[in-house]
């Protein structure tokens, strides 16, 4: 019989590997930033960059709690239109007709180019930023919900009017639960998004955050300060998109033993 610490091993290997080559990596980067001598200007080693978090790390917190705010509002937004629009549009399929394709063709406009509109049209401030990151964010909350609700079998449906269940309760008791893992990976993409439809629209029309720091650090020609403002923003995502995962596992334990693999495993 496997002991319980055999049994963890596959997951700290989940783990520590992507960390062991993110080390490997910081490695290599230093290596050449020293041996080829490239200019701070050009390309900080990570020994600057990390003097450059410790040295700026008011104006960065200060710009995460900004931005993040603003990714948490603009994300939950976005989650709270797409997911009732996603089951009218399966519930309803003349209405998933006329809207779902619309949808889909807006996602062909850029969204670099919508964000000056949006801030004409709502304002320089927090309204714009945190609607601009729900746009961002909401399609692939939309889309994946869309797909994870119409996935279930038929076979599964008959046997829930074989039940005698209403529509509503077919969605709650069958539908729903069956979709919740395409659910899950809709959010995980989307809470990813929100995070650049924030920066994006800070960086248009903001007065604080991260993307404030960014453009100081390019004004000043601070490649340290720009690389460690990258870095904290890819921790931003990075601590998003794993919230997402371990909501999902709480969510849905019938699909996992818990643990860290269970987490591993949604990455």
């Amino acid at each position: 019989m496997t002991s319980p610490a055999h049994r963890e091993q596959p997951g700290l290997a989940r783990l520590f590997l992507p960390l062991a080559v993110l080390a490997a990596l910081v490695v290599v980067w230093h290596v050449v930033v020293i041996v080829f001598r490239v200019p701070s200007i050009v390309m900080p080693s990570p020994a600057h960059v990390a003097t450059s978090i410790v040295a700026q790390r008011a104006a960065l917190l200060d710009g995460v709690l900004a931005t993040g705010g603003r990714v948490l509002l603009g994300f939950a937004v976005s989650v709270l239109v797409a997911v009732p629009l996603a089951i009218l549009v399966v519930q309803w399929p003349l209405l998933g007709r006329a809207v779902q394709p619309l949808i889909t063709l807006s996602q062909a406009v850029p969204k670099v180019a919508l964000a000056p509109l949006v801030v004409v049209w709502l304002g320089n401030g927090l309204v714009s930023q945190t609607a601009f990151a729900a746009l961002v964010a909401f399609f692939p909350v939309f889309i994946e919900t869309v797909v994870g609700l119409r996935a279930i079998a038929p076979e599964m449906l008959l046997l829930a009017r074989s039940m005698g269940s209403t529509a509503f309760q077919t969605l709650l008791k069958f539908r729903f639960p069956h979709a919740l893992p395409h659910v899950f990976a809709g959010l995980k993409v989307g809470a990813t998004l929100a995070v650049i439809g924030a920066i994006v629209a800070e960086w248009i029309g903001g007065d604080t955050g991260v993307a404030l720091v960014l453009l100081r650090a390019d004004a000043l020609l601070d490649t340290p300060l720009a690389v460690s403002a990258l870095i904290v923003l890819a921790l931003m995502g990075m601590g998003f998109f794993m919230a997402i995962a371990a909501l999902e596992i709480a969510v849905m334990p019938w699909r996992s033993g818990g643990g860290h693999d269970d987490i591993a495993k949604t990455m």
